[in-house]
């Protein structure tokens, strides 16, 4: 069965094979019981079927350990199993990017199989997310998640393993798990980035394993098979769900809710293995029960893994904090949510020698995992009431864990709608529910997101509210609260992502319950444009949200003359701020259709077109003036290769070829040097470390009139680059910081640092991805449609100066700039008065350089319009022009 379409419900009914000729024969005894009949079928059809059910070994000829199995075969296995097995339901619940098969087997008894759309429905009904009362059976519902990152090849080998043996076992210890237990295995969340390892390392090796791991076979070439098709790290897009994959995947999750989320992974193959409890920090929406599961669980497998003599550990580095992983989003979400992680990854291959010298292969590594699955599903078993019973109340007692929090939060609904419109998808997709106020016009108190400060505040009728109290209170308060509580250890990853901050949307927090209209859900719509019946002067569109930078996108790319507006302007009763497009038509005689063409594009990007029959302005400057500057479509080249950042890489690509539309070129970075760049306008350098080569075929072509963007670390590479007024700066910047920090030392016992004590000196100088205020010089046409500031991730903790006054400073970290999430007292302390954002010319061209990513993993939306700037409104902008203004 196919689930793709996410606003339907499926039912799952039970549709296993069977023998129609042994059916037929024990439905003719018509004076037997139901029940005995039922149990006599049930039994003859798993005889029967567990005859015909190939091992993995059958089906592949090859033993599990022995070589990677691809996608395809994996799939036709599970469809196999499917097929002949009454204790297996398979679903396909959607494709990847390459159009492969997104796949789950549900694995419960015969007879719970005949009952799985109720089983499905009393759990959901049991959260509250779906209304009516459960009626029936619940059972504990595991769900077991393998190979999320490609390389981490032994997930999906393990999950073959644990298909067999839980169709083919008539042991009473599975019986009793189908019985009670619903079992989903997930074989492969990344089939696109396993399918490039597999048929990558099959490539690169013989028919003799080679332990030594400066071989070819465990060097993996860039950009590792660790991500999706776009170089997106799934495991890290569980709360966001920008890709594909992971949307599909989480709907499909959603029409089940599991109690129990295992997230199998590899890390580095010297490692022991690492399974719960998790490190700290935890978040503080964990319930006591949840944080009790994860020692529950460690305990029971510290006894299989020291019954096997191996190596293993826990509580430690892998935190449950951020919403973002396969662990802590499934916690949120009411389950018990688990990281496994086994060592191994793809410096592993088939085998590999240790650092203690012992040989860690395939097949051990299936082994601990395989072993790892099972004593999950025992200690599942053991305690299943009482995660039933927990579960449940989860979704009916989390508004009662926080008494003395926010109750409320509301998002202004003079906010521009479409990026209201892209957090309320984000919410539908989590499943949380938002309404309008009930009582406009009432005054409230509540905590400006922007402000920092409480304030009052006249309800709108408009106005967007999320109630802390609904099923997932408990998500609500994770993804909305202003700003993350954390103890000193620093989180494996994010630290801070509150919602109206990363969307740009004026919000406030609110202690009291505000009252909504349950009846009516609040609905973004867009009224499309309809043709014009007379020929305009000019097409006017608002430069106001990203969708304006889509709409621009396909006006390039149809090779529409387009201008943009400096300052606002007023015609026809609208105002236009700056940013604002001007289609004249004079300037597109010899486009045929156009009128269809804009409209069409207007409507796809959800933008509204407006019509001026005159070239005059009611104010501003007239649109034949020379303030409307020139958009030329661009050839863009984006660097990728060894030593740049593969995710860096991806949210670029990502950004162009799926989210506006636009095409860009993919250019090795040893073949960069190389190459003719004359025919490219815009060369993007994503993070990563860039050579001399590179740096000097980057200043070439900028003499000769292209522009570059620069980001993150690859702003080291022209740190001492003096030509550049970049490099001058930066150089002086850092002398003179290092001469204030010997200055401090000359205190000889300044020296003595205790060992315990170094970690926490060194985390004082690093931004674990906290939310940091971008102020911008609003002039500036990277600042149109956005204001005065924005918010972005901070990563980067490298620190640069001012440029000086022959350079732009148009995004900056003021004293204030830090609002939430780990950022050390050294750090914040330095990146007072720095840059973020810069620009200087160079000969013909220009540099721009970026310190950290205003759309940090695309999920980032309100630096999405920030980027779209730098990237089409700056190129129309001459040098002279630029120096006079």
């Amino acid at each position: 069965m196919k689930c793709h379409d996410s606003k339907n419900i499926p039912t799952f009914k039970s549709n296993f094979a069977t023998s129609k000729s042994c059916l037929t024969s024990i439905n003719s005894f018509i004076m037997i019981p139901r029940f005995i009949i039922l149990f006599v079928s049930v039994v003859l059809v798993h005889s029967l079927n567990a005859q015909d059910i190939q091992s993995p070994k059958e089906y592949l000829g090859h033993e599990i350990g022995e070589r990677f199995t691809y996608h395809h075969q994996v799939v036709g296995y599970f469809e196999m199993v499917s097929a002949l097995s009454s204790r297996v339901k398979l679903i396909e619940y959607g494709r990847s990017y390459e159009n492969r098969p997104l796949i789950a087997a549900i694995l419960t008894s015969p007879v719970n199989h005949e009952n799985l759309e109720r089983i499905r429905l009393n759990n959901l009904l049991k959260t509250g997310l779906l209304e009516g009362k459960a009626d029936g059976t619940q059972l504990p519902i595991v769900w077991l998640s393998y190979n999320i990152h490609g390389n981490e090849a032994s997930g999906t080998e393990t999950a073959l393993k644990a298909l067999y043996y839980l169709v083919s076992s008539d042991s009473k210890q599975v019986m009793d798990w189908l019985d009670k237990m619903v079992i989903i295995i997930d074989p492969c969340l990344n089939p696109d980035g396993r399918e490039k390892y597999a048929v990558w390392f099959g490539q690169a090796t013989g028919q003799n394993i080679n332990f030594h791991n400066e071989s070819w076979e465990y060097q993996e070439p860039w950009p590792g098979s660790r991500v999706n098709h776009y170089l997106f790290d799934l495991n890290r897009d569980w709360a966001w769900q920008t890709q594909a994959e992971t949307r599909q995947r989480l709907w499909f999750y959603q029409q089940w809710m599991p109690h129990v989320h295992i997230d199998f992974h590899e890390m580095g193959h010297d490692n022991p293995y690492f399974f719960g409890p998790g490190a700290k920090p935890y978040h503080k929406a964990m319930t006591d029960w949840q944080a009790e599961f994860q020692k529950i669980l460690g305990a029971g497998l510290s006894g299989v893994f020291d019954e096997r003599k191996e190596l293993y550990f826990t509580a430690e580095t892998f935190d449950l904090f951020s919403p973002a992983f396969g662990d802590t989003w499934p916690t949120f979400n009411g389950a018990l949510g688990f990281t496994f992680e086994q060592g191994g990854g793809s410096a592993a291959g088939m085998a590999v020698i240790t650092n203690t010298g012992d040989t860690l292969t395939l097949k051990n590594r299936v082994a601990n995992q395989y072993a790892s699955t099972m004593g999950t599903l025992s200690k599942v078993y053991e305690f299943r009431e009482k995660i039933i019973v927990e579960f449940n109340r989860y979704f009916a007692e989390g508004i009662q864990r926080f008494p003395n929090d926010y109750q409320s939060y509301l998002i202004k609904g003079t906010a521009n709608q479409n990026d209201i419109k892209a957090l309320l998808q984000l919410l539908d997709n989590n499943q949380i529910k938002y309404y309008h106020p009930a009582q406009a016009g009432r005054n409230i108190s509540g905590y400006d997101y922007f402000t920092r400060n409480t304030i009052q505040y006249t309800l709108l009728k408009n106005d967007i509210v999320v109630p802390v109290n609904q099923p997932h209170s408990h998500l609500v308060k994770v993804l909305f609260e202003p700003e993350a509580k954390f103890n000193d250890t620093v989180s494996y990853d994010l630290t801070a992502w509150s919602l109206p901050y990363v969307y740009n949307l004026p919000a406030l927090a609110v202690k009291s319950k505000l009252p909504v209209h349950l009846n009516s859900k609040p609905v973004i719509k867009f009224n499309p444009n309809s043709s014009n019946r007379i020929t305009p002067y000019a097409y006017l569109v608002k430069w106001e949200s990203f969708q304006s930078v889509k709409f621009l996108s396909g006006v390039l790319k149809n090779k529409i003359t387009v201008r943009y507006a400096q300052y606002n302007f007023e015609t026809g009763k609208e105002i236009f701020p700056k940013g604002s497009l001007v289609i004249n038509l004079a300037e597109n005689k010899n486009i045929k259709g156009l009128d269809s063409i804009i409209i069409s594009l207007a409507n796809l990007a959800e933008v509204t077109v407006y019509n001026t029959s005159s070239g005059k302005v009611d104010k501003g400057k007239d649109l034949g003036s020379a303030s409307y500057r020139l958009i030329k479509p661009l050839k863009i080249a984006l660097i990728k290769g060894r030593g740049v950042s593969g995710n860096s890489a991806g949210e670029l690509w990502y950004y162009f070829d799926k989210e506006i539309n636009y095409p860009v070129a993919l250019i090795d970075i040893e073949q960069f040097p190389q190459m003719n760049t004359s025919s490219y306008d815009l060369v993007i350098l994503p993070s990563g470390n860039y050579p001399p080569p590179i740096v000097e075929a980057v200043s070439a072509f900028v003499k000769n009139g292209g522009r570059v963007i620069v980001m993150e670390r690859g702003l080291q590479a022209f740190e001492k680059i003096k030509e550049l007024q970049f490099g001058k700066v930066t150089l002086e910047y850092r002398e003179k910081m290092e001469k204030e920090k010997l200055a401090e030392k000359k205190d000889p016992d300044s020296l003595l640092i205790r060992f315990e004590d170094r970690r926490k000196i060194a985390v004082g100088g690093i931004s674990a991805s906290s939310i940091y205020r971008l102020s911008l010089d609003n002039s500036h046409p990277f600042s149109f449609g956005i204001g005065s500031s924005v918010f972005l991730s901070k990563r980067n903790s490298s620190v640069y100066p001012y440029l000086p006054e022959t350079a732009f400073n148009i995004g900056y970290f003021l004293p204030d700039a830090h609002i939430s999430g780990f950022a050390g007292s050294r750090l914040k302390k330095q990146l007072s008065h720095s840059l973020a954002i810069g620009m200087e010319f160079s000969g013909k061209g220009s540099y721009i350089y970026i310190t950290d990513s205003p759309f940090y993993r695309s999920f980032y939306h309100g630096g999405k319009l920030l980027f779209g700037n730098m990237v089409f409104l700056e190129s129309s902008i001459s040098l002279q022009q630029r120096y006079e203004e």
